[in-house]
């Protein structure tokens, strides 16, 4: 069984409307192992066309009433992949054209040879067998440049998903070791500046304790004067060596949120007066001027006031020329409490009042000056863990003043005190 490259029997369409050569055709045929049908008229065989499928048409030229090229036609619109071969008893060169126009696979002339008609056929049926396997390797290859091209936006876009996570990544990178750097200068700054301002006051502190033991060693009488200035640079320089130290600590507590607050109703009269007499006692070359009402309360923690009490006039003295007046003014103005301290040193430029208030910021390159860079970061801190606010302005006469408000929370003692303790952090 002539099977023609496939496992199925191949169906052929067999017209012409002698019936002796149909019957013929189809008897061959029919021995090759084909399925034939056979159609002696152009209307059966379009009807065959039109509702069957075929493997290959073998027609007349010339049927009643038609045209094997009208076949060729209808045949082409229903099944595009279908070979045909034409036959005819007149050949003529300009038919021949004709059927190979309409899509003829071959052309044979009546009578032909039986084993030309069966090597004809049987080359038309592999052919379409071979365009139909041709086409559906198309459709799948196809198919699979479809999935190909899915696969590829999805890999592309899989891919810019990780190369901008991994850009991400980078950028994180970069910034963390940008960070870590930073940290580390600023921990190297912090070391040296700690180190420097320790020393000083451990130096002073060492030197006037030397003086008085060699003093206390002689057999003459120690001089009372003497003794006084030596035990009044000790207390000077250990109360600045304290400072530092809460200076260092409250930092700690600040980076690690557990600057804690204990309100309780208080008189910041009395508080401001008693700060500006001390901070008075070693500032020789400057008077601290107070200008307070005769008394005034809020709810404050007062051991943290005192400390930005003492921070603002410290700084004051510190920046101011000798012979310089320090005012620390005290008021109630509606319903908070401002306080302000002005000195008259030479001013803080406009671009740097809001830096002043940075960790480790120093506005003076005079490292007598300088410090560590903490008071005025801290002294923020608790001011706006109190709920208030601090701003650093220049007067019109020059100098530096330093603003901070607070909330009065002036109420009875118990309720004012539970009230700011649900409002600290």
């Amino acid at each position: 069984m002539n099977t023609a490259l496939g496992s199925e029997t191949p169906r052929l369409l067999v017209v012409d409307d002698e019936e002796n050569v149909l019957t013929t055709l189809a008897a061959i045929l029919e021995q090759e192992g084909y399925e034939v049908v056979a159609a002696g008229n152009a209307a059966d065989a379009l009807t065959h066309i039109r509702n069957e499928r075929f493997d290959l048409l073998l027609t007349d030229l010339r049927i009643e009433g038609s045209s094997g090229l009208e076949l060729l036609t209808a045949l082409r619109e229903r099944s595009p992949e279908t070979p045909s071969v034409m036959l005819t008893g007149y050949a003529s060169l300009e038919s021949a054209i004709d059927a190979i126009r309409e899509g003829a696979y071959d052309y044979l002339i009546k009578p032909c040879h039986v084993d030309e008609l069966k090597a004809t056929v049987a080359r038309a049926i592999e052919r379409g067998v071979l365009g139909r396997a041709l086409r559906e390797r198309l459709g799948e290859l196809n198919e699979a440049n479809s999935k190909l091209r899915t696969l590829s936006e999805g890999l592309q876009e899989r891919v810019d998903q990780a190369t901008a996570k991994l850009r991400h990544s980078v950028d994180e990178l970069a910034e963390t070791n940008r960070q870590l750097e930073e940290a580390t200068q600023i921990r190297e700054e912090f070391i040296s500046m700690a180190a420097h301002e320790l020393k000083t006051p451990i130096t002073s502190l060492r030197g006037s304790a030397q003086l008085m033991l060699r003093r206390l060693g002689r057999d003459d009488a120690v001089d009372a004067d003497s003794m006084r200035r030596g035990l009044h640079v000790i207390e000077q320089q250990s109360g600045k060596l304290a400072r530092l130290i809460t200076q260092m600590l409250d930092l700690t507590r600040v980076r690690a949120g557990r600057l804690e607050l204990n309100p309780e109703r208080t008189e910041l009269v009395r508080l401001l007066r008693d700060v500006a007499a001390n901070e008075q006692t070693f500032a020789d070359e400057h008077r601290i001027v107070v200008d307070t009402p005769d008394e005034l309360y809020a709810v404050v923690d007062p051991l943290r006031i005192d400390q930005v009490l003492t921070n603002l006039i410290d700084n004051a003295i510190k920046y101011s020329p000798a012979g310089g007046e320090i005012r620390a003014v005290l008021r109630r103005i509606g319903d908070q409490i401002e306080l302000s301290v002005t000195d008259e040193g030479a001013g803080i430029p406009a671009e740097a009042r809001d830096r002043i208030f940075e960790r480790f910021y120093r506005g003076s390159a005079d490292t007598n000056k300088s410090g560590m860079g903490l008071g005025l970061y801290i002294t923020r801190q608790i001011v706006e863990s109190h709920g208030g606010e601090i701003r650093a302005d220049s007067p019109p006469k020059g100098g530096t003043r330093f603003v901070v408000t607070l909330p009065s929370n002036d109420a009875p003692a118990t309720a004012a005190s539970a009230s700011a303790s649900a409002s600290s952090t």
